[in-house]
């Protein structure tokens, strides 16, 4: 049995992200896939000269690592070592580039971000977080933004749900819909019968 390495492109993003946010969750980090992963064609298995051309990386924003913007900004600049990604349910091929981001039918990666090396790029270490790249926010920010979208989200919700009385129908009683709906029912009824000859 071939003893496996990492490509070094896959181990500088582990390596590059510990430097960017020391105390980081690496939890969902990986490099060598395990046994199910051995049992089908996945990049996480060593290749014919025992290296892994693949890595994943945790989502930990909060402690400055978004792995998902890292991924996408990387596919979206055209990185040349980027053979593959998938991020929260979407892959993105190098072969398949011209149809973009795709949904994606196996593990939802929405707890990491995974990358598949190509071969030809597997020694380049170079930065996969450039200098000039501001996909990174404070848990400040992020937990501003939350508010943000939820406070949207709310409003949005709100204006949208049909209303009774003044009342978001969710929050109508349940016994008080139904009589309303017999009411309605039963006026249909009677106007239908009365229509008859």
């Amino acid at each position: 049995m071939v003893a496996w390495r990492p490509a070094p492109a896959a181990r500088a993003v582990l390596e590059q992200a510990d430097a960017r946010a020391p105390h980081r969750k690496d939890g969902s980090d990986g490099l060598k896939g395990d046994d199910a992963h051995a049992a089908r064609q996945s990049h996480h298995n060593p290749d014919s000269r025992g290296v892994v051309l693949a890595v994943d990386l945790t989502h930990d924003p909060a402690s400055g690592i978004n792995a998902h913007g890292m991924v996408r900004a990387a596919v979206a600049r055209r990185d040349p070592r980027v053979l593959e990604a998938i991020s929260e349910g979407r892959i993105w091929t190098r072969a398949r580039a011209a149809e973009g981001w795709r949904p994606y039918r196996g593990h939802p990666h929405d707890k990491h971000a995974h990358l598949s090396i190509a071969r030809e790029h597997e020694n380049d270490t170079s930065p996969w977080w450039p200098a000039d790249q501001e996909d990174e926010m404070s848990p400040q920010d992020w937990n501003r933004l939350q508010k943000m979208l939820d406070d949207t989200v709310d409003a949005r919700l709100a204006a949208s749900v049909p209303k009774k009385d003044g009342v978001p129908f969710y929050e109508y009683p349940i016994r008080v819909l139904l009589a309303g709906i017999r009411d309605d029912v039963g006026r249909i009824a009677r106007k239908l019968g009365a229509d008859k000859p």
